[in-house]
């Protein structure tokens, strides 16, 4: 890698490079009282040199913070209060919580110089994981960024359904992104990395979860009537805590669009007299139809690679205490969304 790649992907120097070179392996031996030792030892001495030196405006810089947490306590291992501090600062900095959580995990998280928790074969397991979601992320965003763009529209023309139905085929090809972490990843390889999304023992915060990606729960807000996603979102943690950090952005564009116009873009054609209606109806209803089978793959991945979540005898990284049935209604209310 180009010494330019790493000076922008590693904000913090050498304690950057430890995150990246050596806390996988550290990690993966992690059972053992000198890994243990040296995983303490190291993150005391480098967190006192990052703390003398300026702050980094890189937001990789509390990736690397929160992902060194997470070693900590998925380990059931006493966070250096160093390390805390510095975690604290920076997210103040940022302007939010000092969490490991998804966005930054997944979207934050550069391809060309990975944070991982696992090395060797569960590092490839952990590698897809990330990729996988960060591919579904840039496939769905063009979709519904113009999902949101023309929800101001007074009047649907010939321009706006072609152009829906050329990003249709986004929403079909994130359910086949799906598809394939389910088939490739192993369930006991997730394990292994799953802990690192735990929920954090002393500040609070859920673990790293895509219950907190903004990209459904925007489409809930935009396209359905019943929204029990962006329900959850809400009472688990309010959006504001972690603007800036997220692609919140679009989500609360779409809520504040839903509130204003008191519908939703389907109530909305309902109740209109477009010309091109059953046009319209019929591309919203596929993108309906994905968002369903894209659901129905995740609880298919659930009950695969995370068994004693599925079956009710654990909670979800994100908080929700019955995650198959809130799931299950998830993917009920996308389908009696359709426009019949």
């Amino acid at each position: 890698m180009s010494s330019s790649v790493i000076r922008t992907t590693r904000p913090l120097s050498i304690l950057s490079d430890f995150v990246v070179e050596e806390l996988p392996i550290v990690l993966n031996e992690i059972d053992s009282d000198k890994a243990q030792i040296s995983l303490i030892r190291t993150t005391e001495k480098l967190t006192k040199i990052i703390e003398n030196q300026a702050i980094s405006d890189n937001v990789l810089s509390l990736l690397d913070l929160t992902f060194l947490e997470a070693a900590f306590y998925a380990n059931d291992l006493e966070i250096p209060e160093s390390l805390i501090s510095l975690t604290d600062t920076y997210a103040n900095h940022f302007c939010v919580l000092p969490m490991l959580t998804y966005e930054l995990i997944v979207l934050v998280n550069p391809s060309q110089d990975l944070r991982l928790f696992s090395s060797q074969e569960t590092g490839e397991h952990e590698k897809l994981f990330y990729e996988s979601h960060k591919s579904v992320e840039a496939k769905l965003s063009p979709l519904i960024n113009f999902l949101l763009e023309i929800s101001r529209e007074k009047k649907f023309d010939q321009k706006i359904l072609r152009q829906l139905r050329t990003l249709l085929p986004n929403m079909k090809a994130a359910v086949e992104q799906m598809l394939g972490l389910i088939s490739r990843m192993s369930a006991p390889e997730y394990s292994i990395f799953r802990r690192y999304f735990t929920k954090h023992p002393t500040r609070g915060f859920p673990g790293a979860s895509g219950a907190y990606s903004a990209l459904f729960p925007t489409l809930d807000q935009l396209l359905r009537v019943e929204i029990a996603e962006v329900r959850f979102k809400e009472e688990l943690l309010p959006q504001t805590e972690v603007t800036g950090m997220t692609n919140i952005a679009m989500y609360e564009k779409a809520k504040k669009w839903r509130i204003l116009n008191g519908q939703t873009m389907i109530s909305k054609l309902k109740n209109s007299n477009e010309p091109l209606k059953e046009d319209f109806v019929e591309v919203l209803n596929e993108i309906l139809n994905a968002m369903a089978n894209f659901r129905k793959k995740h609880l298919c991945a659930v009950a695969k690679h995370i068994p004693q979540v599925f079956e009710g005898k654990k909670t979800g990284t994100g908080g929700v205490k019955n995650a198959p049935d809130f799931l299950k209604e998830a993917i009920n209310q996308t389908k009696n969304s359709k426009i019949l």
